[in-house]
């Protein structure tokens, strides 16, 4: 019996059944290749279906030591049948019919494939395990929007941005969104000034498309550092404010 190559029953496997009848009509009496269509119509509904719809189980307790161990057994069955070919038959033994069951002769024509089969089962189904595992993830909880302000030019109280205090995971962030200010010959900085108005805290530079986020810490938050400034600085290597504050806006919950 000849049996159908694996680049046959891979089409068969797929769909592609065009010109095949007598494949066809093989397959439906053959059951090792029945089987190995089977298969690979599987796999290939698997890897076919969006990750987010895949609705997977852990698999069975041993699976995989059972699929490295069934490998490791065909290929000492293989190693075995390469050394009794090296060894050339007698003219009886060739002329005479072959007398092991279709089924064991099917094994040991399909071994190799079986062997890669096997193998990429095997690391189908540790990857599509693994991405199971990532898209089951639990996400990480969205940002808490603690305080905002509007930030406001001092002289005409035009506005030109926000500024958001968000707490995300145990840690405060202050996300700033401005329309581009001008910082002339200079740089854009933000500060925290306090209630006080006598003591304030350069959080850092402000990025020319005038969004940027700074982590601050809650204690500075109770001790009245609530009020955020935007200056325009230049490069003097002078680290206090400027005194030129281009827009300025006070946190509230």
């Amino acid at each position: 019996m000849t049996h159908p190559d694996e680049e046959t029953l891979a089409g068969l496997a797929l769909g592609d059944a065009a010109g095949a009848s007598d494949d066809l009509a093989h397959v439906a009496t053959c059951p090792s290749c029945s089987a190995t269509v089977a298969d690979l119509r599987r796999v290939a509904d698997a890897v076919s279906v969006s990750p987010r719809r895949l609705d997977l189980a852990a698999p069975p307790a041993g699976l995989f030591d059972r699929i490295e161990a069934q490998i490791d057994d065909e290929e000492r069955d293989s190693e075995v049948l390469d050394q009794a070919h090296a060894v050339a038959p007698s003219p009886a033994i060739a002329q005479s019919p072959p007398t092991q069951p279709v089924a064991a002769r099917a094994r040991r024509r399909w071994g190799p494939v079986g062997r890669a089969a096997g193998a990429a089962a095997a690391g189908i189904a540790i990857g599509l395990l693994a991405g199971y595992a990532v898209w089951n993830e639990p996400a990480p909880p969205a940002p808490v929007e603690v305080a905002s302000t509007r930030l406001d030019t001092l002289d005409t109280r035009q506005w030109q941005g926000m500024a958001t205090l968000l707490r995300e995971d145990d840690q405060e962030l202050l996300s700033v969104r401005t329309e581009r200010l001008d910082a002339g010959s200079g740089y854009l900085e933000v500060w925290l000034l306090n209630r006080d108005g006598k003591r304030m805290v350069s959080l850092g530079v402000l990025r020319s498309d005038g969004r940027s986020s700074f982590p601050v810490t809650q204690q500075l938050i109770d001790e009245g550092y609530v009020i955020v400034d935007i200056s325009r600085e230049g490069f003097d290597e002078r680290p206090e404010h400027s005194g030129d504050s281009l827009v300025r806006g006070t946190l509230k919950s």
